[in-house]
């Protein structure tokens, strides 16, 4: 039995691979007029987009898997910080992680200087800050900084953001909006989270996506078997 919401994709017959959508977002048959780099795109939340970019920073970088969201306050807003998240990816090596949203400026977002004002320093230069402060405690440390937006980026912004970190110490890692796009289009795991946040079906099985499902078809199924309450009776097994 299908439930709504399931196709059942049969590569062999008794193997049936089951693969869910989402109908109140994407109901049957409507086609999606958007890409999913457009949908990306158009994010102006920066909660939201923070709470993607991090799900996909944990799957697509093994060693992000344990990074830690400043950005967001318990309740899922966007909280102060001088930078949105972090992670200790291994001994002596620290990762820090800047989302944006803007597009009205990305080089001013990330590569403003205020001397007088650090406070409205860009993403870029608050994370520099805080990274050379603390190789001033500890000479071992070393850093990967990921400024990861849904705008494209282009090769001269890369250059400018490059020659911010003269420092051998310091590594930066521009993830911009095609390279969203690629994992959430392509890998079984980004497609995952591609149906998990923006409601775009899967056509590939992840691992999280069969667990998806399995929970899904094990309450529709518990549904489905069981009577009510109501219509339960005493054996006399229950009696005694």
């Amino acid at each position: 039995q299908i439930y709504p919401g399931i196709i059942r994709l049969i590569a062999d017959p008794d193997q049936p691979i089951f693969c869910i959508f989402r109908d109140s977002i994407f109901p049957k048959n409507q086609p999606v007029l958007m890409t999913t780099a457009e949908i990306l795109k158009a994010i102006t939340d920066r909660s939201k987009f923070e709470k993607i970019g991090s799900d996909i920073l944990r799957r697509k970088y093994p060693e992000l898997k344990d990074l830690i969201e400043a950005g967001l306050n318990e309740k899922g807003e966007s909280v102060r910080s001088p930078v949105d998240a972090f992670a200790p990816i291994k001994k002596d090596l620290y990762g820090y992680i800047e989302y944006t949203t803007d597009d009205s400026n990305l080089e001013k977002k990330w590569l403003k200087e205020d001397p007088k004002k650090p406070g409205n320093d860009g993403d870029l230069i608050k994370a520099l800050r805080i990274v050379r402060q603390k190789r001033l405690t500890n000479p071992e440390c070393a850093f990967q900084i990921f400024l990861v937006t849904n705008q494209r980026v282009s090769v001269e912004l890369e250059n400018k953001v490059q020659e911010k970190v003269p420092e051998k110490f310091i590594e930066v890692k521009t993830i911009e909006l095609s390279n969203l796009e690629d994992f959430l289009d392509n890998d079984p795991v980004g497609q995952y989270l591609r149906w998990k946040h923006l409601g775009i079906r899967a056509v590939q099985l992840s691992q999280s996506l069969l667990r998806e499902i399995s929970r899904e078809n094990l309450a529709n199924y518990s549904q489905a078997i069981f009577t009510e309450e109501s219509s339960l009776v005493d054996t006399s097994a229950v009696q005694k």
